[in-house]
């Protein structure tokens, strides 16, 4: 599953249950992909510079929303 796959299934799943806020946290994106750290990292980064997706710092983590 690639990076925009699992973001995009995180926050369907967390619309369909009535979960606030709709985002997908980093930790569950990576779960779902299977990619390498810097792999990933890089493919967030193309995404985030594409306007894509918008990513939030919180307390332990990162929170990423699509734009």
């Amino acid at each position: 599953m690639t990076p925009l796959e699992a973001i995009t299934h995180l926050i369907d799943e967390k619309k369909r249950n009535r979960q606030i806020p709709h985002c997908a946290m980093l930790e569950d994106v990576v779960r779902l992909c299977n990619l390498p750290a810097p792999e990933l990292k890089e493919e967030l980064e193309k995404l985030k510079k594409e306007g894509v997706i918008a990513r939030k710092q919180t307390i332990n983590s990162w929170s990423i929303y699509i734009v």
